[in-house]
């Protein structure tokens, strides 16, 4: 697998932005990994430290109870990504090329949801 993106590197991006999607209103998890080198089926753990060779870095951001979303960002340069807005799921394909790229998923993915439980103005 080629390997487009340092995920260590991601996730300290995703870190520093944690507590300003807090602030604006999201609940963001625990980050989750897989490890490459790991026996099918590979576990997806919360401890960075049990990871050898990390192929993928998860999180659940969560707006509302019906707003919500799944990313899992892959070093190969693609994510695994599902909504859940207004009880409907929506799943998307996103890819990226570096590490800036891929960070700008994870902030689509805090807009999109912000976006979902803010008052319309109907006027």
């Amino acid at each position: 697998m080629d390997r487009l993106v340092d995920l260590d590197v991601v996730a300290a991006e995703l870190q520093a932005r944690r507590a300003r999607w807090v602030s604006r209103g999201l609940d963001v998890g625990a980050f989750t990994w897989r490890d490459a080198e790991a026996s099918w089926p590979q576990p997806i753990v919360s401890d960075r430290a049990l990871i050898v060779d990390p192929e993928s870095l998860g999180v659940i951001m969560t707006a509302s109870p019906s707003n919500l979303a799944e990313l899992v960002l892959w070093c190969g340069g693609w994510a695994d990504l599902d909504f859940v807005i207004d009880d409907q799921i929506h799943s998307e394909g996103p890819t990226y090329g570096d590490v800036a790229q891929c960070v700008a998923v994870a902030e689509y993915v805090a807009d999109r949801l912000l976006s979902t439980t803010r008052p319309r103005d109907d006027r």
